[in-house]
């Protein structure tokens, strides 16, 4: 999209099938399943064929020991080896032509503010981590580099993700008017999302999952119209007026798909969720519960939030690899502001039914669900609870054909009749007939 190929998300889906089918690409196998188009990888020798047709249109070179040769490239990719590094190389030639600038195994970007300021072509700036692993983090020298972004008028696609020591986005990511594609997944050091991103009124997809020191985010994503895909948005205290909630994203009509965090108190009520049904064009959902960390806990003093930092990093890999399994997460510190978790949850629900029919039943029609209607997709992670709640009503979720439940405490499963792909994973509470 950012390359001007494709202009949706569809149209980029139909060409990776056109793709595939002449062979072209293939998708990676895992588990004995395809990964839905997620990963896909090319035959060495098409790639070789591929590489040799760009570098001869000038499309983008790299010498093989980490040079750049001569001439103009309009893209350039950031690549280390054992002797060389090209990110130091690039430093000599000139950017204002530039249009791509993707890192491909650079652990350390040390860009310089002033040489990334001049690329006002610049379309595609991905300094983030591509593999899609969180074993794959990037450090950077200095953050002032994202101050260049003033100049970078051009750009539609920025991807941080991963990227370890950007505490928060500065006020010039606002000039990115022409920005359509956001990734900041990952960005563990990440606190706070500035209010000025309603700027960015060209914005379809801002990708945040990972982002465990967020607290919470601002009402100014609500003027982000365009947007259509929105992950790792996290659900704000209802008690905090300033906090953005999903009533205040309901303008956002374009969304198609979205991933909340969401906190672990009063599920069945949900009061934190009330809104959802007003998007007439979400089709994916997942929803995590989770307990997440307040940086303002540990404002008081360096060495407490050094301390709190290094604890942090220690266990991210840890906490990264439990959310992708479904685990509950706590990260060990509670959300300031957060209404206490009810102690023997499941017990007290389970005392208060009187029957088995009660918790798995068929739903009343009086139960209502806040669910978008036409939701095709339903993840839930980290479920607290040993029932599914009220709200979630499979009668009135007509078009949902796959629904996927990670880790928790789930025992009992309502009928969906309309489901056909059904995934229970590390549910070692569930109990099935």
């Amino acid at each position: 999209m950012a390359e001007g190929f494709v202009d949706t998300t569809t149209a980029a889906e139909e060409e990776i099938a056109e793709l595939i089918k002449m062979d072209f690409i293939e998708p990676v196998m895992k588990e004995g399943r395809t990964l839905e188009n997620k990963f896909i990888r090319m035959n060495p020798f098409i790639r070789l064929i591929v590489m040799t047709l760009a570098k001869r249109e000038n499309y983008i070179d790299l010498g093989s020991e980490g040079d750049l040769p001569k001439g103009v490239t309009r893209k350039v990719i950031l690549l280390r080896t054992d002797e060389k590094s090209s990110q130091y190389a690039i430093r000599n030639q000139d950017p204002t032509n530039l249009e791509t600038l993707f890192n491909i195994n650079q652990s350390l970007i040390d860009l310089q503010s002033f040489w990334l300021s001049k690329a006002k072509s610049l379309r595609v700036l991905q300094l983030g981590s591509w593999r899609g692993s969180s074993d794959h983090h990037i450090k950077v020298a200095s953050a002032e580099f994202l101050e260049s972004f003033v100049n970078l008028k051009s750009l539609k696609y920025l991807g941080l993700n991963m990227v370890y020591g950007i505490q928060k986005l500065p006020p010039s990511v606002s000039s990115l008017a022409d920005l359509r594609i956001l990734d900041l997944k990952a960005c563990h050091k990440l606190t706070k999302i500035p209010t000025k991103i309603s700027k960015l009124t060209s914005l379809t997809h801002l990708d945040m999952p990972g982002c465990y020191m967020i607290e919470s985010m601002p009402k100014e994503l609500g003027h982000l119209k365009e947007l259509r895909v929105l992950k790792g948005f996290v659900v704000g205290n209802p008690k905090r007026e300033d906090a953005c909630k999903i009533v205040h994203l309901t303008n956002l009509k374009n969304l198609r798909k979205l991933s909340v965090y969401c906190s672990m108190a009063d599920v069945e009520e949900a009061t934190e969720l009330e809104g959802l049904s007003e998007f007439e064009e979400l089709r994916s959902l997942t929803i995590a519960w989770i307990e997440i960390p307040s940086p303002s806990k540990f404002s008081k003093g360096k060495s407490h939030r050094g301390n709190f930092f290094t604890r942090l990093v220690s266990r991210y890999h840890e906490i990264g690899a439990k959310e992708k399994r479904g685990y509950p997460l706590n990260t060990g510190i509670r959300r300031a502001n957060a209404d206490p978790v009810p102690e023997k949850l499941d017990q007290i629900k389970l005392e208060k039914a009187k029957s088995v029919e009660q918790l798995t039943g068929t739903p009343s029609p009086d139960d209502k669900s806040f669910l978008p209607k036409q939701l095709g997709k339903l993840d839930l992670r980290c479920f607290p609870n040993s029932s599914l709640p009220t709200w979630i009503n499979p009668d009135q979720l007509e078009k949902l054909e796959k629904l996927y439940i990670r880790g928790g405490h789930l025992c009992y499963l309502k009928k969906f009749k309309t489901v056909k792909t059904l995934r229970l994973r590390y549910l070692t509470k569930l109990k099935m007939d």
